[in-house]
Parts: C-alpha cells; sequence; structure tokens
C-alpha cells in the first residue's frame, strides 16, 4: 500500500471532478467522497491486518482531522464482512506453496 487513499483524500475536489459525469450539473459532494474513501483505505488496511488505531497512528499525519474521524467508523461498518476480509487477507498475504519451498527451480 502506497498511500494513494490518502493522497486522494487530501484532494476531494479533484476526486469530484473526475467522479461527476458530464451531465451532471452538480460535483459529488464532498461528504460522500470522503466517506467512500475512508471505506476504501480501512478495507485495505484491515486486511493488511492493520487495527484502526494502527491505521491512525501510521496514516494519520497524512489525515486531515475530518477525515480521521471517519476511519473507526469506516473500520466498524466494515467489520460485519467478516468473510470478505478473510478472503482478503488471504489475496494480500497468500501461503508460500510447499512445492515451491521445496523446487530447485526456485534457486535457477
Amino acid at each position: 500500500y502506497m498511500r494513494q487513499g490518502f493522497t486522494l483524500s487530501a484532494m476531494p475536489e479533484a476526486v469530484a471532478y473526475y467522479l461527476t459525469g458530464e451531465s451532471d450539473t452538480a460535483l459529488v459532494p464532498r461528504r460522500i467522497i470522503e466517506n467512500t474513501l475512508a471505506f476504501s483505505n480501512c478495507l485495505m488496511l484491515l486486511a493488511k491486518k492493520l487495527t484502526p488505531e494502527q491505521i491512525i497512528a501510521t496514516y494519520g499525519p497524512l489525515m486531515t482531522k475530518s477525515y480521521r474521524k471517519k476511519i473507526r467508523p469506516a473500520c466498524k461498518q466494515i467489520e460485519s464482512y467478516e468473510a470478505e476480509i478473510k478472503t482478503m487477507r488471504l489475496l494480500a498475504n497468500p501461503a508460500r506453496n510447499s512445492f515451491q519451498d521445496r523446487s530447485y527451480a526456485v534457486y535457477a
């Protein structure tokens, strides 16, 4: 994870412009953008086995105060999707195949 979500949360106007369709007359509200980015950032970082406290401690300086307040509620909302989080954790940190551990092809 390379902090792209937190970079996007620092530029809500640019994200709003990108998400607004050509036929729309008003930009997507900042609240919706921040909530969506908080949810997606928390989802990815929870899949990396970080707790909400670790997320805030690690990435807090990159967040605005209002965005930081949205992290805990977003993480709490994500906890209802425990099966999906477990699947994402497996995909984010796959176990090494025992064949690869013993294969001489790895060293070739």
